[in-house]
């Protein structure tokens, strides 16, 4: 079903959240707390979801559209205070959730969360954009274990 484009977009802001969130939480974490298979399914399936997304009159998102709604936030830092920011963001709501243990906030951990972010979505934007191949979930998992794996602690 093809939606109208400025809801396609919404969506797909709406996934780039919860998306960082846990490409975040892989990096700091890594398997420590058991649950990064977990979170490589998650990832996984929200790429399927937006893979499937059709806009009315065009189709698809172009590759640089999906880049620009899901992984921007990390993936293109200005500076390293709004990188910054936007982790204690994600620290914030984590350990106030009292769901995971804290972390510092260390250059170390900012350069493999960018890095984790740029090269998937160098690989992930082009799938989820392809017209003729529709991945799934296993696919995009791949990827994912594949990439993230290289900038786990």
């Amino acid at each position: 079903m093809a939606f109208k484009r400025s809801s396609v977009v919404e969506k797909i802001n709406d996934y780039s959240d919860i998306v960082g969130d846990h490409i975040l939480k892989c990096v700091v974490y890594g398997n420590s707390l058991g649950c990064i298979e977990h979170w490589f399914s998650e990832i996984a399936t929200f790429f399927e979801k937006i893979g499937k997304m059709e806009v009315k009159g065009s189709v698809k998102l172009k590759p640089s559209e999906y880049k620009t709604c899901l992984f921007d936030t990390y993936a293109e830092i200005g500076n390293k205070n709004d990188y910054d920011q936007e982790l204690f963001h994600f620290k914030v709501k984590q350990v106030a959730g009292g769901d995971y243990p804290d972390f510092d906030i260390t250059d170390n951990v900012i350069e493999r969360l960018c890095n984790a972010t740029k090269e998937l979505c160098n690989v992930v934007c082009s799938m989820i954009a392809s017209i003729k191949i529709r991945y799934s979930v296993r696919e995009y998992k791949e990827v994912v274990k594949n990439i993230i794996f290289n900038y786990c602690v």
